[in-house]
């Protein structure tokens, strides 16, 4: 996962994953954590970056993520076969 604030990326540390169901193949939610350094806070400008594993389908449909409980206001966009990109809509940092 890569976190982009602004115009400059930076990575993430702590980075976790957890479906529910945990069943191959099933339909999921992902809670997804990670922890941004000490300047890499998430702003109106920011992405996240989602990839998964082959065979990984993501929705491009923003009413189906919120970023720390704020709905994502902006359609993710395909990144490749397996990924997506997400805007956060923050109105500060956080």
């Amino acid at each position: 996962m890569v976190m982009t604030p602004g115009a400059s990326a930076s990575s993430v540390s702590g980075v976790t994953a957890t479906p529910s169901p945990a069943t191959a193949g099933a339909h999921a939610i992902y809670t997804v954590g990670f922890t941004t350094s000490s300047t890499g806070a998430l702003t109106t400008a920011s992405t996240i970056t989602l990839t998964g594993p082959t065979g990984t389908v993501f929705p491009l449909v923003a009413s189906d993520y919120t970023v720390n409980t704020i709905s994502v206001a902006v359609n993710p966009v395909a990144s490749g076969s397996t990924g997506i990109v997400i805007t956060s809509r923050y109105p500060s940092r956080i």
